[in-house]
């Protein structure tokens, strides 16, 4: 820390140039000294760079070039009130206090006592009411106490009284004045209300950027011969030159110092039990209050895992199938004969009929028409999804077909015309009529002593994995809950962090000392058991409630694992999108558009080996699609933990959880650790 200059000396800011997209000035060579144990009053007006000299003071800004000097030795001799409110709507006045003075490390009698004698001296007396019910100078005097709660050394006030009743301001004004004098404090302040600075003992009249003058309200009135400071300030305007908007100094081999606090390596800057124990508290008390974020981590997830539960992979049932039948009207179909054996010459069933029966069982609805043209055009126009057309000779054909008959003719085939609109329509009505045809064939060869198998397909074809699985959607399932564990999680983060970011609190609270790594580490902690009940309900709904195929119930558990490792990268993933977004609106496009893309190219609505070689490396190893993998290996072919393939898939998870943790940082701004005003 910096002790050159004289020892009474509380903050001097040296030859400051802060601009914002290389346009003009904001701060212009700004020279500022404030004496220990005063009221230092900085006036100026709108625009002319007070909160950015604030904020690069505090360090949330970076100076371009300057050297700002603190006489203290952490953030905690700091205390400080933003312009804006930077208060949780969803804490009360009390539990806004205990906050910040856990951040502090206060105890809590020591909390109590300090909260007891501000809210005595602000006249707060709704310590009960959550702040979102509270008026905006009713928020500005509890920010105010906040401020001042932990007892600093020096007090940056940014427009304090804004919006305040004038007693009140008066009564705040006077509590100022007695810290000073009594217990040897250094507040500096910014105020609208430029008479109310006379009760200041120093003030710094600012405009374009510059600290016109540094002087006390007295000695201002005298030299302007005015009882005005209003007046006075626009005199010594007015008798002062323009000025002038200058170019920065050449700073390319300079290094600019920001403040103090920054250098030292005190317990700030390591991880603390009493700031996460504290964000812990807040996040579950703000969590459990918020009904969008259990409407959004709850309930909708849950609606959403019934809806495609109920919805997805299940059998296509009641569609119309064009059905024309030359052999037999279809009414008589129920009262066919089926009696015989088919390599008998005398058999006489209506195989038609048993296929069209057998189809009916399935549940397709059927519309019958007179001739091919009426079918073609009712599947043309989409008012059914087959046409189905059994010859006049069908059973004659096929059962010659089947005996080998040298008189079989291709005419006595049946035909099947199928809608091109949907493949799974078209690969379902095909899967069923080759059922079908097997099963009416089988029929008739249990009337005959000769072996069913010389009508079969010479080739047995048995499934090593998934013998249960009868559905797509068991195959869907697991990959809906992993999409949902990443989406629910990564937007659920980004829109706490951006709501933190935007709203003033990650930086209050950084301010206290918290660093980016406790934020999360608490944030995780209670979104990872609001996931571990949502994981449980999708769950539950999924394998309990409607009958998904699982083939060893036991592997639930490490499924749930799985699911809490993608929700984790969602979850950082999350973070990483709040750090780069400026608005919800980014957030909901980098969120949403990453999981659409993942469903597109992950393996759910076609198989990743389909893909070119590039772009299959790439959805291959997305998280969502090793997730799922794992989800599906677990599910369906029972494989062991340590499996090879299940071990690389591990591997690749956990890789992913490491990748974005890396990735946090530089999605969350710069740690307040970091010395903010260093150029290269």
């Amino acid at each position: 820390m910096d002790q050159s200059g004289s020892t009474d000396i509380a903050l001097r800011v040296t030859n400051a140039y802060k601009s914002f997209n290389n346009k003009t000035k904001i701060i212009n060579g700004l020279n500022m000294t404030v004496p220990q144990g005063c009221i230092y009053g900085l006036l100026g007006p709108s625009g002319c760079g007070k909160t950015t000299l604030l904020n690069s003071i505090m360090g949330t800004q970076v100076l371009d070039f300057g050297v700002i000097d603190i006489r203290v030795k952490s953030k905690k001799d700091i205390g400080y009130m933003p312009q804006a409110l930077c208060l949780d709507k969803h804490l009360t006045v009390d539990e806004s206090l205990m906050y910040y003075g856990t951040l502090y490390n206060m105890s809590g009698e020591n909390i109590a006592l300090r909260s007891t004698e501000l809210c005595s001296a602000f006249d707060i007396d709704f310590q009960k009411s959550f702040i979102k019910n509270l008026s905006g100078g009713q928020c500005r005097r509890v920010s105010l106490a906040i401020s001042l709660l932990h007892n600093p050394k020096i007090i940056v006030l940014d427009e304090p009284t804004v919006g305040i009743d004038l007693i009140i301001s008066f009564n705040i004004w006077k509590y100022f004045v007695s810290l000073v004098k009594n217990h040897d404090k250094t507040i500096i302040i910014t105020t609208h209300y430029i008479q109310e600075a006379i009760q200041a003992d120093m003030i710094g009249l600012m405009r374009n950027g510059r600290i016109l003058k540094e002087t006390s309200p007295q000695s201002l009135l005298i030299q302007q011969e005015t009882n005005s400071l209003e007046t006075a300030f626009l005199k010594l305007c007015q008798s002062k030159e323009e000025i002038l908007v200058e170019e920065v100094p050449d700073i390319s081999h300079e290094t600019s110092k920001g403040p103090n606090w920054f250098q030292d390596n005190n317990s700030d800057s390591y991880l603390t039990p009493h700031r996460i124990r504290a964000l812990l508290k807040r996040n579950y008390s703000v969590i459990s209050r918020d009904f969008l974020y259990t409407f959004f981590m709850i309930i909708l997830p849950t609606i959403q895992i019934v809806i495609s539960n109920f919805s997805m992979g299940n059998r296509i049932e009641h569609v119309n199938i064009v059905i024309s039948n030359d052999e037999i009207d279809i009414s008589r179909c129920s009262d066919a004969n089926f009696e015989g054996c088919l390599f008998n010459d005398s058999y006489s069933g209506t195989l038609s009929c048993e296929m069209f029966n057998y189809l009916k069982y399935l549940n397709y609805d059927f519309v019958e028409v007179n001739n091919k043209d009426d079918g073609f055009n009712t599947v043309n126009l989409g008012e059914a999804i087959a046409f189905v057309h059994f010859p006049h000779n069908y059973t004659k054909g096929l059962r010659q077909h089947v005996i080998r008959n040298a008189s079989y003719v291709y005419e006595s085939e049946s035909l099947v015309y199928l809608h091109s609109q949907n493949y799974v329509f078209k690969s379902q009505i095909f899967y069923d009529l080759h059922n079908v045809l097997n099963h009416v064939l089988d029929n008739a060869m249990t009337r005959c002593s000769a072996n069913k198998k010389t009508v079969k397909i010479p080739m047995d074809i048995k499934r090593e994995f998934g013998i249960n699985v009868e559905s797509l959607r068991d195959t869907l399932i697991g990959f809906i809950i992993v999409i949902c564990s990443f989406y629910f999680a990564s937007v659920c983060s980004a829109s706490f962090m951006l709501m933190e970011k935007q709203d003033g609190l990650l930086s209050r609270t950084r301010l206290s000392g918290v660093t980016i790594l406790e934020v999360i580490i608490a944030l995780v902690v209670i979104q990872s058991f609001v996931y571990i009940f949502q994981m449980s309900i999708m769950i539950f709904v999924t394998y309990y409630i409607f009958p998904n195929t699982i083939e060893k119930l036991s592997n639930i558990y490490l499924m749930s694992v799985v699911f809490i490792f993608t929700f984790w990268v969602g979850f950082l993933y999350g973070v990483i999108v709040a750090g780069i977004s400026r608005n919800s609106t980014e957030v909901m496009f980098l969120t949403f558009g990453y999981g659409l893309s993942a469903v597109m190219v992950g393996g759910s609505l076609w198989p990743v080996e389909s893909q070119y070689s590039l772009i299959q490396q790439i959805s291959y190893n997305l998280p969502i699609s090793v997730a799922a993998r794992l989800i599906n290996n677990f599910v369906h072919k029972t494989l062991s933990i340590i499996h090879p393939v299940m071990l690389i898939d591990y591997a690749k998870l956990i890789g992913h959880v490491f990748v974005h943790s890396a990735g946090k940082t530089t999605g969350s701004g710069q740690d307040s650790n970091q010395r903010p005003c260093v150029i290269t």
